[in-house]
């Protein structure tokens, strides 16, 4: 299907709290500290990092197969309980079970054309 000459982009929207998203789904953006740099005896470097809270409908994104339930059922009948729905995820059907999605396309490089030629 694909060439070793074949190049791969990765058309993702980045997620920031500019990233378009559905106007049902203005989910909000946060990032906050979540450990300080703090000086310790005996160790002179220090780390800080942070936390990113979103929502999982901005950005670009795919909906799993257990975005949507019927009757407390998802696709294939599988019915919703604690093992299947966990405090952490789906234990089956979440977007993460999607294989990468690739195609074919056409590159078009329009920036030399000016408007009205």
């Amino acid at each position: 299907m694909f060439s070793s000459t074949d190049r791969i982009y990765d058309l993702e929207q980045v997620r920031s709290a500019d990233a378009p998203y559905m106007a049902v789904h203005a989910v909000g953006y946060t990032y906050t500290l979540h450990r300080h740099h703090q000086a310790r005896v005996g160790d002179p470097r220090s780390g800080a990092s942070g936390v990113l809270i979103t929502g999982d409908h901005n950005g670009t994104h795919i909906d799993a197969l257990c975005h949507q339930a019927e009757g407390m059922t998802l696709c294939g009948g599988m019915w919703i309980d604690e093992r299947l729905q966990t405090p952490t995820g789906f234990a089956s059907l979440g977007a993460e079970t999607i294989a990468p999605i690739l195609g074919c396309g056409v590159l078009l490089d329009v920036a030399g054309i000016q408007s009205g030629s």
